[in-house]
């Protein structure tokens, strides 16, 4: 028997697309991929009618219903590693895979600009600076690469001072999840 990934790739990227198609095909001889598509609105990050929440929700639930097991890894790319590293505080896996996550709840919310508070409605505006960043009870690899956003580099180091994991630096890459990012995901599955 494969031995199992479950993996969220980033807001609006689906397993067909390139990126995520590269990473399970250089992983697929080795584990069985499970993808883990997040819901897209072009106009809301989380939607129209969605709390981070209710997605947080969703999302654990389709997990649930593929029975994970503590040797089981799970993959998150930007958004799709947010709610990996969530569901990794509270589900078990073998480890969390934790790839240029997006930097939204709690404290992070002080950051965002005018023009990325656009992308919430006014409900998930209220509910993001209230929400924290909590423990996980599995192995966390932070990733991120030196040509992203100053929050995504950032917050992988902070929550690498709370809980402990390791933090790899992926080098002169931006926000793809692709190329050098890919293989070096997979050197630590």
């Amino acid at each position: 028997m494969k031995k199992r990934i479950f993996f969220i790739p980033g807001l609006g990227e689906t397993a067909r697309l390139k990126h995520s198609q590269e990473f399970i095909n250089l992983v697929k001889r080795e584990y069985e991929v499970v993808s883990i598509i997040l819901p897209y609105d072009k106009q809301f990050i989380f939607g129209r009618n969605s709390l981070f929440s209710d997605l947080v929700y969703k999302i654990k639930k389709e997990v649930l219903s593929h029975k994970p097991k503590s040797s089981d890894i799970i993959v998150g790319f930007s958004l799709g590693a947010l709610f990996a590293y969530v569901l990794a505080t509270e589900i078990k896996f073998k480890k969390a895979l934790i790839c240029s996550i997006s930097a939204v709840l709690g404290e992070d919310t002080k950051l965002f600009t005018k023009t990325e508070m656009k992308f919430f409605t006014k409900e998930q505006l209220k509910e993001l600076p209230k929400l924290k960043y909590k423990k996980p009870i599995t192995e966390i690899i932070y990733f991120s690469a030196s040509k992203e956003m100053n929050e995504m580099t950032q917050r992988p180091k902070k929550l690498h001072e709370l809980y402990g994991g390791l933090n790899v630096s992926i080098g002169k890459w931006g926000h793809k999840f692709s190329g050098p990012y890919i293989k070096a995901v997979k050197n630590f599955l």
